[in-house]
């Protein structure tokens, strides 16, 4: 994986790898997400439900990765991306029983 800073530890697959980009996919098969960003000021947490999968762009150039949620199978179905500055970050994605978990922590 091109960042050091991304712990996945749920299944995933990469679908597209070209020597400085790499597209990872993580099935959520229409389930929860909880997103929870330690320094987001308005909210604890964020969810978003119905997700299909999770695309990761990650790139090798730097340390922003853009986080594409899917509706479905299809890669254009993206209803919302964030791009994300990992420098000072960890990104952890895990699952529970229920949903799947994105913590974004500060590193001190």
């Amino acid at each position: 994986m091109y960042n050091k800073n991304i712990n996945i530890k749920v299944d995933y697959r990469i679908i597209r790898e070209d020597g400085m980009d790499q597209d990872i996919i993580i099935p959520i098969e229409n389930g929860l997400i909880d997103l929870n960003v330690s320094d987001f000021k308005i909210f604890d947490r964020i969810q978003f439900t119905h997700i299909y999968a999770i695309l990761l762009r990650i790139t090798n150039q730097n340390m922003t990765i853009c986080i594409h949620l899917l509706k479905d199978i299809d890669i254009f179905s993206s209803f919302i991306n964030m791009d994300i500055d990992l420098a000072k970050k960890n990104m952890v994605i895990s699952k529970n029983d229920n949903h799947t978990i994105i913590n974004i922590e500060s590193i001190n």
